[in-house]
This record gives structure tokens, sequence and C-alpha cells, in this order.
């Protein structure tokens, strides 16, 4: 059987943009994002509820050439829950193949074993405020490559604490950042700080600089709005 023909192949898109990178450890730099559509948690805290919603069907082909468009060398997949759609692998290996630093964000319910290598894994396991701690993977810790990212986002200090055990429980590759990020409106930045640094855990403090720069729900500039047809 010969192979399905990447025009052949769709993705459900809720919106294609440029901005710069408002988490990960690539922060602050200039970034193409695809945000596909479809997740399988509802998280109590969720800013992404638009990417619930079906989106826009685009072929693989189009969404690489309007991703590649600006010639951004930083392209982020992201979601709700990118690894739902069939595409995403396929997707991630063309990115890869043109030169472009992938990051991959997916919300740790699902294995992550099968994404390609080159693609710097995002994992944004949820704490007990979403409301979905328990259909994390936490075999997915050790499925993690040296330059992946593994983030906890932090609303109390229940949360903080189930991360630091979770981090107790589970021992990270080599060269994983580990990012802690304050819910945001939910909890003070400056509260979260002081106890990482109570706690002694070689974490990183991120901030969500996207909503700093745009409070709105706007990120930057948009490639896509839902409105184009594939």
């Amino acid at each position: 059987m010969s192979p399905i023909s990447s025009d052949a192949i769709t993705l459900q898109v809720c919106e294609l943009f440029r901005s710069i990178a408002g988490e990960t450890t690539r922060a602050g730099l200039p970034a193409a994002f695809v945000r596909l559509s479809g997740c399988n948690l509802r998280c109590g805290w969720c800013d992404t509820k638009k990417a619930w919603d079906p989106g826009t069907d685009m072929s693989l082909d189009r969404v690489v050439e309007l991703l590649l468009k600006k010639d951004d060398h930083l392209i982020v997949v992201t979601g709700g829950e990118p690894l739902l759609q069939a595409g995403t692998v396929e997707l991630c290996e063309r990115l890869i193949e043109r030169g472009r630093e992938v990051l991959l964000e997916t919300n740790g319910s699902l294995d992550v074993a099968g994404v390609p290598a080159g693609v710097r894994i995002i994992l944004d396991l949820k704490t007990p405020s979403s409301g979905e701690h328990e259909k994390m993977d936490m075999d997915n810790l050790p499925r993690l490559r040296s330059g992946d990212e593994v983030k906890f986002v932090i609303a109390g200090r229940g949360d903080f604490d189930w991360a630091a055990a979770r981090l107790d429980e589970h021992n990270l590759p080599e060269n994983v950042s580990i990012l802690f990020s304050p819910a945001f409106d939910l909890i003070e930045p400056k509260q979260l700080a002081g106890w990482i640094l109570e706690s002694g855990l070689a974490v990183r403090l991120q901030l969500q600089v996207h909503k700093i720069l745009w409070p709105g729900d706007a990120e930057g500039e948009q490639i896509l709005d839902g409105s184009e047809d594939s």
C-alpha cells in the first residue's frame, strides 16, 4: 500500500499567529504558532476554551506553508491537545525537516513516546486545581528526553505541594527543564517565588509574557483567524 500523500492529511486548526513566545525556556523569542482544535480535558482555569470547539479544516501542506511564511525559526504547536490529531506527528516532522525548532505543548494525559526526535516536548502536567490531575499519565515523565520541559500551573499551596511530590517520586531524565507557572489572576507570582525559595527546588519560575504584552485575547499578528477555508 502506498503512503498517504501529505496533501491528503488535514488538521483542525483553531488559529495561526505570530507572537512572542510567552512560556517555556524560549519565552521572549519571536515564533509562529499553530493552535490545533480539540481537547480531552476541561481544566477549571483553562484560558484557551476557544480550542475546545471544532476548528477550520486545513491541509497539512497549507498549515506548513503559513507557518513558514515569515521565516520564523521557532514554531510552537499547541492546543487544545495537539496529540489528539493524527496529523500532528507528520506536521512536526515536516517542520523539523525544514530546519525549524519545534515546541509541542501537550497536556500530559496522552503518551508522548511517538513524538518525533528533534521536537522539544513541553509537558503541561495538570495540578489538582485544574480538576484533571487524575487523568495525567505519569509514565510520560521518564519518556521525556534531554531538552524537553515539564510545566506545572500553580494556583495554590496544594498545587505546589502536589507538583513537588511528583518530582520527588519520578526521576526526570538529565537536562529536562522544570517550570512552575502561577495561574493567571489566581495567585500572586511573588507568593509562588517565595515557596520556590523556601523549598529549595531547582525549578524555574515562569510568567506568561504574552499576557503581560497582550492582556486581551489577541496575541500578536494573526495569520489565520478561523475565517479562511482550507
